[in-house]
């Protein structure tokens, strides 16, 4: 294998290992004297010695006679008659066994230390999903020039993508959130990651705004004209919807967007915070203050915006997908990043698989729009970090700042971090109204808006967490038998934190079942529940056999029940039902309730979230699935170490 190319600042060694052999340094294979190069051992003086000495079949033998001597017609002397070798002095065994089991243990080490010296250094980054394609084709070139570390290790990148928020288990080398806000907030919890300030540099410039159908944002004026999240806030709060815009777009109904779970997702946070910013008159070079957004007028707008919420969830990218799947007349715009518009019409349309009904254009809100960074931070305060990995970091996140590897984002409309964009030449064919992009869209066109500071942002989610849409949830929940034992135990310890993750205006029913169906005491908002739901969660007691489709069943009719009252209200609510079972049914009612499930067309729709607990669910997990497709839901595969995380996925779905 050949060396790898030299770096700035190091020195790439040949490599150690050559056709398969191990590459013996020059000071071990000659006699010859040697000067140990920086980081090398000097040569035992032991193999030194062996190197020069004489070679094994010159010792212990007899000369031969020479050639010229004739041994006819002539009397030897006694100098004439060759006379026996003097033996060869001979090592006693234990002394010998000890000098080879020497040499074993030297030739070991040295082995060892050259097997050492030729593996790689694999580092590895967790990032988020908006980048995922970049970075994939970036890593792959990356792996294949061959980069070394200053000792010679050379160094391999892998990569685990997801959302913003620091996940240890990973044990990552370089965190790469969209901004640096996640570094900062994962520096006051456990454990600290960075120090942002000497280690994180920015890879990209990638603007935050809005998916939408090309027919609809045409409708607002796309391309032609700038799109404000004024006129998105006005949309959301009309009570006719898009007949506001005139009588012809009255078939579109109500205005239904979508946006990822603020404490998880940076796109639905920086979407909150623009709204905010629109809400308080707050312009692009002005902070957000918490009097600002805990005002009156404030807390009135962001709930009346968020009746237009229809979808959330930890990613955009699943919000993005599900208007893939039920198209235009479903959700009508979500927020994300530029690059995953580009990303899905590229992968989705006429060019990929061709399930789009029609193009997603990106909308940048005119007022101002935020210009994620998308750090690349090498993990400088991990436990499982060492000097040699944070080198082989420092050298891949250089890498990535190269012309040749942000020339690779272009690919996936990813755009240059800010300050290389007017450098680069943007390619035409990627930043084009053909892919739903604005070719000229740059900070200038689009104002940077300022990213809040983390005691801004604490009371931004605080505030929207209490002002955003109310959720009705019915939780279904399985106390047969079989549950008996530490699964019970894991799932009502994931049900008790289920209910404190829930804002305080969400209205909880809990309906246990087993051989019967019942409702466990107390039920309403959480405000006031709470503390006694989650004790009578704790006393809950396995008991009977699996009453499943009748208790999803139950739960339909209870949320129909609910939805008559909440119509006189003037409000509007998210309707959810989230069932857990570790069993298939045996009491029946299947086709009842197939017939009593929404159709899923509809946002106002309920949504029904299903969890298979453990390994026993056997067909019922099929069953499960199909329920949370049809009513656009999720189904998730839990077992005892993981039905918490679970259920707190599901919190912030609504």
């Amino acid at each position: 294998m050949p060396p790898g190319p030299p770096i700035a600042g190091f020195i790439v060694p040949i490599n150690p290992v050559i056709r398969g052999y191990p590459y013996i340094p020059p000071a071990y294979s000659s006699g010859a004297p040697q000067v140990a190069q920086a980081g090398e051992e000097e040569p035992n003086e032991t193999l030194k010695a062996a190197a020069s000495s004489p070679t094994p079949s010159s010792v212990g033998r007899p000369a031969r006679a020479s050639s010229a001597a004739s041994t006819h017609g002539s009397k030897q002397t006694d100098e004439d008659t060759p006379k026996p070798a003097e033996p060869a002095s001979r090592c006693p065994l234990p002394y010998c066994m000890l000098g080879l089991c020497g040499a074993i243990v030297i030739a070991g080490i040295v082995a060892g230390v050259l097997v050492s010296m030729s593996a790689p250094v694999t580092v590895v980054v967790q990032s988020s999903n908006s980048k995922q394609r970049w970075l994939t084709d970036a890593i792959a070139l990356f792996n294949a020039k061959a980069f070394h570390t200053s000792e010679g290790r050379r160094i391999e990148v892998t990569a685990s993508y997801g959302g913003s928020i620091f996940d240890p288990t990973l044990m990552p080398h370089i965190f790469g959130p969209a901004t640096i806000q996640s570094v900062e907030q994962q520096n006051l919890l456990s454990p600290v990651v960075s120090s942002p300030a000497t280690n994180c540099k920015s890879s990209a410039g990638v603007p935050v705004g809005f998916a939408m159908w090309r027919s609809m944002a045409e409708a607002l004026g796309w391309p032609n004209s700038t799109i404000q999240f004024k006129t998105l806030a006005a949309l959301a709060q009309s009570p006719v919807g898009w007949a506001s815009l005139g009588p012809q777009y009255g078939q579109w109904g109500k205005f239904h967007m979508g946006h990822g779970f603020p404490f998880h997702s940076t796109s639905g946070r920086l979407a909150v915070t623009g709204m905010v910013h629109t809400i308080t008159n707050t312009t692009s070079g002005e902070e957000l203050s918490a009097a600002a957004i805990t005002s009156p007028a404030t807390r009135t707008a962001l709930h009346e915006i968020a009746k237009a919420v229809s979808h959330m969830g930890p990613l955009d990218t699943s919000l993005l997908e599900k208007m893939r799947e039920r198209g235009p007349s479903y959700l009508h715009t979500v927020a994300t990043h530029e690059s995953n518009v580009f990303r899905w019409n590229r992968e989705h349309g006429p060019l990929g698989t061709n399930t789009l009904e029609e193009p997603l254009v990106f909308v940048a809100p005119a007022e101002g729009t935020f210009w994620v960074e998308h750090p690349l931070c090498p993990l400088d305060l991990v436990e499982w970090t060492s000097p040699r990995l944070l080198e082989a970091s420092r050298v891949f996140v250089d890498f990535m700042l190269t012309p040749e590897a942000q020339m690779l984002g272009f690919r996936h409309g990813t755009r240059p971090y800010l300050t290389m964009q007017g450098v680069l030449p943007a390619d035409e064919e990627v930043f084009s109204l053909a892919n739903g992009l604005m070719p000229d869209l740059s900070p200038e066109t689009a104002p940077v808006l300022p990213l809040p500071s983390n005691d801004i942002v604490s009371v931004l989610l605080s505030t929207w967490k209490a002002e955003k849409k109310p959720a009705r949830v019915v939780c279904v929940f399985d106390t047969s038998g079989s549950m008996a034992g530490r699964p019970m135990a894991a799932a009502k310890d994931a049900l008790v934190a289920f209910l404190d993750t829930m804002a305080d205006h969400d209205f909880i029913r809990i309906l246990t079942f087993a051989s019967t169906t019942k409702a466990l005491a107390p039920q309403g908002t959480l405000h006031e529940v709470r503390p006694a739901l989650q004790a009578a969660v704790r006393a809950i007691q396995p008991i009977g056999s699996t009453r499943l489709f009748g208790s999803i069943t139950q739960a339909l009719d209870d949320i129909n029940d609910l939805r008559a009252v909440d119509e006189g209200s003037g409000d509007s609510f998210s309707y959810i039902v989230v069932v857990m079972t570790d069993g298939q049914d045996n009491i029946g009612g299947e086709a009842e309730m197939w017939s009593r499930l929404p159709d899923g067309s509809a946002t106002e729709q309920l949504h029904i979230f299903t969890v298979a607990f453990g390994q026993n669910t056997g067909s019922s997990a099929t069953i499960l699935r199909r329920i949370a497709t049809q009513t656009n839901g999720k189904h998730f595969t839990a077992s005892e170490s993981d039905i918490g995380d679970i259920y707190e996925q599901i919190s912030m779905e609504f």
